[in-house]
């Protein structure tokens, strides 16, 4: 191969190499960012959202906890990103918490993550994080709750208006009653489509299987789903159910309702 095809084949390959490298597979065709469902097990949100993009987001949900057809409890949650670099962000969640036998609101704990992503393409990202959560937890007598979980967050999307979001991690909670604690490790999978129908509506469904290892088995297997109403290209408004339908975990199923604002 002669110098000048030689030149020629590597400005070809670099243009197409950083075409690749800039490319956004955050947005979907209408401009709003895509993201997985917000639900999840724990507290704060803990073992719950974990976000791919790196941006700025504000969000507050209002949830319910089922036990059957009654409301066992309601939470207030106030989440949020925050850009620190093109590929790292910074990610946290707080709890608000009322129990319906009339218990005292619990507030907090806290959760904060930091996350980066490692890999991007044009159709493709893929984010690594670790996020802690802290015992600064309010209205609990005698119990205290700290945990840690690592993970990776993938986003793929196969065409313009549908994404495939998937999570893998390993949750660790010790809770604390007194001076005896308790450490579960719940490692998680999850797997969410997200199907953008019309400018102003998506669409989200997948599944969610825990485990946990005291004793080890299989803690539960959540069907998810999701609406979303994007309000232009930087707010929507959600509606989010989850309902475990295997496993030997709680049955409790959850609804939420939110809105974020992006910035």
């Amino acid at each position: 191969m002669s110098a000048v095809r030689r030149l020629l084949l590597a400005g070809i390959l670099g243009v197409a190499w950083a075409t690749t490298a800039a490319a956004d597979p955050c947005r979907d065709p209408h401009g709003a960012v895509r993201a997985p469902i917000l639900l999840g097990a724990g507290p704060a949100g803990f073992a719950g959202f974990a976000p791919t993009c790196v941006e700025h987001r504000l969000g507050v949900d209002g949830r319910a906890t089922l036990d059957g057809g009654t409301v066992r409890e309601t939470t207030g949650v106030l989440s949020g990103t925050y850009r620190v670099s093109e590929r790292g962000f910074l990610a946290g969640s707080f709890d608000f918490v009322r129990v319906a036998d009339g218990q005292p609101t619990r507030v907090g704990p806290p959760v904060l993550g930091g996350h980066f992503v490692v890999a991007r393409g044009a159709d493709t990202q893929l984010t690594m994080f670790m996020r802690v959560l802290f015992p600064l937890e309010a209205g609990t007598e005698h119990l205290t709750r700290v945990g840690t979980e690592s993970g990776l967050s993938l986003l793929h999307v196969p065409t313009a208006r549908l994404a495939l979001h998937g999570t893998v991690s390993m949750p660790v909670l010790w809770t604390f009653v007194g001076e005896q604690g308790t450490g579960l490790v719940r490692p998680r999978v999850t797997v969410d489509g997200q199907l953008a129908l019309f400018e102003h509506l998506t669409v989200l469904g997948g599944l969610e299987v825990r485990a946990v290892n005291a004793p080890t088995r299989l803690d539960a297997v959540v069907a998810r789903g999701a609406l979303r109403v994007p309000l232009g290209a930087n707010a929507e408004l959600h509606v989010e159910v989850a309902a475990p339908f295997a496993g030997e975990g709680s049955k409790d199923r959850q609804v939420a309702l939110g809105g974020a604002a992006r910035f």
